[in-house]
């Protein structure tokens, strides 16, 4: 019996130590996901904050970005605009608005003998044109004379003259002219301020006597001012109709050059009976400097004056039954432009007596001139032949 009760302890006792033993083994296989647990909560913690700074420093930069990018906006759109006003000759900036005003053209003596010429460097455009004799006059354009005492020397014009004048709605400054000019003065009705018939004020001609060792006609200079000041007192608008194109077709645009394809460093223009007008292309500057009779063009022996166009275009010319004055016919015709030391064929027209010069590239798109002073040489056909060489 007491056997049978050992035995039953003991039975239990090991029964006992076994559920001990089983219960230990359990509490270590718990013990594995606990610190699984852990680490999987430490490693999301730490790839958490690591992502938080990542983030923060791309947010960061991303900030630092826009903030940049903001205040770049903010420089640009803080940097002015030029809107204007341009001198409408020449594309560049003024400081008044003259879009609307008359321009002044001066007719100037160009024989050789009458150099210098005096006050072209402040012209804005300048057109040259056979004379009889086979000699060239040019005419000045100015938006604004005023403060210029001493322009010239003054000559006559001719028809041609008088209708280019009229196409830019300008008030022509001369002396005298021949009976066909006078004519279409007293025709078109236009404003002139003229040496010859007395229409001038004040002192707007006078006679530098220093000048007149090769005739007293060129000894004649215009006051800018006083030419001016004449105009208003002989009754003339000094602005335009407002249906006017006082853009006087001319397009500009600092990259011009890109439309011209042949090279041009060099430019001779040769007119009938010899006279002839060269340009050299200074890189430096982007401009045509100018040569006549073996010198350079220039304002009283003093100021260069370059130019950044140049224009050659072929019109219509011959004889009239005088056998002395010219016809030149601007209507339309061929030419070429120059600028930037290269060149271009084009095409030009005028439509009538009240319409300026157009100029066209071959394909017949509008031409584009860089801004800047333009010379124009309007050389010869039919009965008297001209020419450009260029390279």
């Amino acid at each position: 019996m007491r056997y049978r009760q050992m035995k039953k302890w003991l039975t239990l006792l090991m029964i006992l130590a076994m559920s001990v033993s089983l219960l230990g083994g359990c509490s270590k296989k718990e013990e594995v996901p606990e610190e699984t647990s852990e680490i999987s909560e430490e490693t999301s913690v730490e790839e958490s904050s690591e992502s938080s700074v990542e983030s923060s420093e791309v947010s960061s930069e991303s900030s630092e970005s826009s903030v940049e990018s903001s205040e770049e906006s903010s420089e640009e759109s803080s940097e002015e605009v030029y809107a204007g006003p341009w001198n409408p000759l020449t594309g560049e900036p003024c400081e008044v608005d003259m879009t609307t005003w008359r321009p002044y053209i001066f007719m100037i003596n160009n024989i050789s003998v009458a150099m210098p010429q005096v006050g072209i460097s402040q012209a804005d455009m300048i057109i040259e044109l056979m004379e009889e004799g086979s000699i060239t006059r040019m005419m000045a354009f100015f938006m604004d004379p005023s403060g210029l005492d001493k322009i010239g020397s003054i000559r006559s014009a001719r028809a041609y003259n008088v209708e280019t004048a009229l196409g830019y709605d300008g008030i022509l400054v001369h002396a005298g002219g021949s009976t066909e000019a006078q004519g279409m003065i007293y025709d078109y009705g236009l404003a002139d301020v003229d040496a010859v018939a007395g229409k001038y004020y004040g002192e707007a001609f006078y006679r530098d006597y220093s000048r007149t060792t090769y005739g007293i006609e060129h000894g004649l200079f215009a006051d800018g001012s006083e030419c001016m000041a004449s105009a208003v007192q002989l009754g003339y608008r000094t602005e335009h109709y407002e249906d006017f194109d006082n853009t006087y077709g001319l397009i500009f645009n600092e990259n011009a050059a890109d439309q011209c394809s042949e090279s041009a460093k060099s430019i001779t223009v040769y007119y009938a009976g010899g006279k002839t007008t060269s340009f050299e292309y200074d890189e430096a500057t982007d401009m045509y400097t100018a040569y006549q009779y073996g010198d350079e063009y220039n304002d009283n022996w003093e100021t260069a004056v370059p130019f950044r166009n140049v224009i050659m275009i072929y019109a219509s010319t011959w004889l009239q039954s005088d056998g002395v004055h010219l016809t030149i016919e601007l209507d339309y015709g061929s030419g070429y432009y120059f600028t930037g030391g290269k060149a271009v064929p084009i095409h030009w027209y005028k439509d009538g007596a009240w319409d300026c010069f157009h100029f066209e590239l071959e394909d017949g798109t509008s031409l584009e001139l860089a801004p800047g002073k333009t010379f124009i040489a309007v050389n010869q056909t039919d009965s008297y032949y001209g020419s450009v060489e260029f390279e």
